[in-house]
Formats: structure tokens, sequence, C-alpha cells
């Protein structure tokens, strides 16, 4: 509300989001002040391993704009383009006083939640094969070969710069130094309140105890 005229916000989240209160409540009162944002839900099929149809059980998740007076719409999240448009026109609506969408973006999610996730315990490799034909980054690079915007071979180039982009800034963030403990803190409030103090009090003597502690950290007395 205190944005610039022009800036709208984008909110990103899961399936398995859409099962929490903040997911209501949020669109809820985005819509009821009109704000310029625009709520993009992933739906990748798996909330770790709770599918998509437990989570819901209307046919869509863009159904439940409705109940909150906003326009909701279900994209195929592999297609670059149809993201692009899909969100360029809630973005426009955003921007034009209209209030907030929902975007839903129907995708596949091919690894597992985590490293220690196993998805083949509650998937079908079926499913799986199902999705690997539909690869978002080979779809659009067939469409841009065929509209001979790159060059065959072109892709293999810019994912080589690209590597060697992300390492050299992950070299970079290695070497950088440690943020201070109190940063843990530090970031909401104006002023850290007595909770918080108390907690990073506690935390601050754990990580003095064991070594990790920056000497002079202790920066909230009681």
């Amino acid at each position: 509300m205190r944005g610039k005229k022009d800036e709208v916000h984008a909110i990103y989240f899961g399936d398995g989001a859409t099962s929490s209160n903040g997911f209501h409540s949020g669109l809820n009162w985005a819509a009821v002040f009109k704000l310029a944002c625009v709520f993009v839900c992933v739906d990748n099929g798996w909330a770790i391993s709770v599918s998509s149809s437990k989570q819901t059980a209307a046919k869509s998740y863009a159904d439940k704009a409705l109940a909150y007076g906003m326009p909701g719409e279900d994209v195929d999240g592999n297609d670059v383009l149809a993201v692009h448009a899909a969100m360029t026109k809630a973005v426009e609506r955003a921007r034009a006083g209209k209030g907030p969408s929902l975007v839903v973006l129907k995708t596949y999610r091919m690894l597992g939640h985590s490293s220690s996730d196993d998805p083949t315990k509650y998937r079908d490799a079926k499913e799986l094969a199902y999705w690997e034909a539909r690869d978002p980054i080979e779809g659009f690079e067939k469409k841009l070969l065929a509209a001979k915007i790159i060059a065959k071979g072109e892709r293999a180039k810019i994912e080589a710069e690209l590597v060697i982009e992300i390492d050299a800034e992950i070299h970079k963030q290695e070497a950088a130094p440690k943020m201070p403990l109190k940063t843990l803190v530090e970031d909401v409030y104006a002023e850290v309140p007595l909770h918080l103090r108390k907690q990073y009090n506690q935390f601050h003597a754990i990580a003095e105890r064991l070594g990790e502690a920056t000497p002079g950290d202790g920066a909230f007395p009681l």
C-alpha cells in the first residue's frame, strides 16, 4: 500500500501452502484492499509426500480465488510463453488498481522434496516419465529453434556461461566474512523485543560454549 504507483508484488508458494491459514487470510486481505499483487501457486503435484488430490477437493486451486473476489487462472507451468502471458495479464490488472489475481502454474517436481526424501516410496514411475517428456527447458528450446531465435548448440553455450557465472558467485560468497549472529533477530523489528533478546542470548551462550560465537557479539544485555 505504501509502494510506488506502478509497483506490483508477486507472492510465490506451493500447492501445500494452500492448506495453511496464511493462504486464505492473505488472499482475503489483498482482495478487500485491492492490493497490487499476484499470488502464484506453483502446483508441482506434491507437498513433500502429500499429493495435490489430498490437499483439496476442488477441481482446481484456481477455483479458490472466486471465494475472495479475484480472478484465478490455471496455466501450463511448463510452457514459458503461457506463464509469461498469464503473469503479464495479472500484473497489468494489479497495476491498474483492480486488485490481486491467483495464477496456478501446473508443473511437476522431478526430484525429491529434499536430499533426504525418497519419492519412489509414494509416487509412480509412470507419473515421472509422463512429466519428463514435458520438460519446460526442452520445450522452450524447440520453440526458439523453430522460430530461428537461437541456433542449434546455442543452449549448451548459454548453460556453460551460466555455470561459470554461478560458480564465481558461489566462491565470492563463500569467501565473504560471516554475518554477525545478532542479525538473526535484527531484520524485522525496529527495536528487538524482549522475547527475541532472550532467545538470542541463549543461542549466543550455546554458540560461545561450542566456540562458534563471534567475539563481542553479546549485543543484547538484559
